[in-house]
């Protein structure tokens, strides 16, 4: 990886709130370790330890799977819970049809929604309730009542 995109995204770790040490790598979507504890990330109908499993979706959000690396059409979750983001949000993003995987970061912006646990309603608007993403296989995220 280039010193470049490496040192952006450090920056934009750091700048998000992230404390973990995600080593991130571009051409396969595959990452590497992180230091310290080992994080439960929740990953289609089971969990990943990371940072030994990294949870792999297909960019069209089915066939989640743990793995060691994961492959060009495969996006990374990173996160997907608020737990795993002391300071942040754990945000799902995605582009038209396709899931872009979910991140730290300070505020979910743009096209990215505030991810929650399956079993809780923890979502920073409480207006907002927890339900299934419709492409993310595995993922929740704070859904916006409809304006009425």
């Amino acid at each position: 990886m280039s010193t470049h995109r490496r040192i952006a995204i450090v920056a934009l770790g750091t700048l998000a709130g992230c404390t973990e040490d995600w080593d991130y790598s571009f051409g396969g979507n595959s990452q590497g370790g992180q230091g310290g504890e080992t994080i439960n990330v929740a990953c289609g109908q089971t969990s990943c330890n990371t940072p030994a499993e990294l949870c792999c979706i297909a960019n069209d959000g089915s066939a989640a799977a743990c793995e060691e690396a994961c492959s060009a059409n495969q996006v990374v979750i990173a996160c997907s819970e608020p737990g795993h983001c002391p300071g942040a949000f754990c945000c799902v993003a995605q582009e038209g049809a396709a899931f872009t995987g979910t991140s730290c970061q300070a505020v979910c912006a743009g096209s990215q929604v505030e991810v929650c646990p399956s079993t809780a309603n923890t979502c920073s608007d409480v207006a907002a309730s927890c339900a299934p993403h419709p492409i993310a296989t595995g993922v929740f995220y704070c859904q916006s009542p409809s304006p009425t």
